[in-house]
């Protein structure tokens, strides 16, 4: 075997740890779903602006496995708790989008089955569904039949 092969088998058996177990995956979606449930149910109560700037230092790739308790403790304290909360009641200036539960849950699907609506060869039903919903957001906003774009 030569040491392209070699090389490639390692990285094959190695690229195996980013794939997770049914038991491992039930264990971070229970994570999951505690920490998107915590952040819903306490929004009303988190202020609309949060004063600071994220610590560079906890926001590092690193080469080493990081649980995801820890993950989510540095995403809650480095990007939930810095800036605007778009999800806040008391966050009028612009609708910047999402904070809608089924539309996370929706992104989720699609990024899990790794769909690519960017062409009708490669996922017909993702095009087709993001075609069905500019259609129904022209007639929301009546713009005219003829209109195009996505």
């Amino acid at each position: 075997m030569s040491s392209l092969e070699e090389n490639i088998e390692a990285l094959e058996r190695k690229s195996q740890e980013l794939e997770p177990t049914k038991e491992q995956r039930d264990e971070l979606n229970k994570k999951m779903i505690s920490f998107c449930n915590d952040f819903i149910e306490n929004t009303e109560i988190k202020p609309s602006y949060y004063q600071g700037f994220p610590d560079d230092n906890k926001l590092i790739v690193k080469t080493d496995k990081v649980s995801l308790n820890e993950l989510l403790n540095a995403y809650q304290s480095e990007v939930v708790e810095k800036g605007i909360n778009p999800a806040s009641g008391g966050h009028i200036v612009y609708i910047p989008g999402g904070g809608i539960y089924t539309s996370a849950l929706a992104d989720y699907l699609a990024s899990v089955t790794n769909e690519y609506a960017g062409m009708y060869f490669g996922s017909p039903g993702a095009v087709k569904i993001e075609s069905k919903v500019l259609d129904w957001l022209k007639g929301r906003f009546n713009f005219p039949e003829s209109s195009v774009g996505n």
